[in-house]
């Protein structure tokens, strides 16, 4: 009897384990594609109001400022 609930306690901490590491890499992901977004956002902004030379300092700082902080 002892034998089967160790097992099925490693059972289920590798799925809980699977589980946070998933989630985790998700949230990631999803930071990284808004951050995408928001750059991308961003220079279509400057192009519209015609600043070509400032639209790349300022674009790359919203990048670098949504992954910095949504970790």
């Amino acid at each position: 009897m002892r034998k089967q609930t160790l097992i099925w306690q490693i059972v289920a901490f590798v799925l809980g384990l699977i589980f946070v590491l998933t989630v985790r890499e998700y949230l990631l992901d999803k930071n990284e594609i808004e951050a995408e977004t928001a750059t991308a956002n961003c220079r279509i902004e400057m192009r519209k109001i015609d600043i070509k030379g400032f639209a790349g300092d300022y674009c790359s700082d919203i990048k670098t400022y949504k992954l910095k902080f949504n970790k």
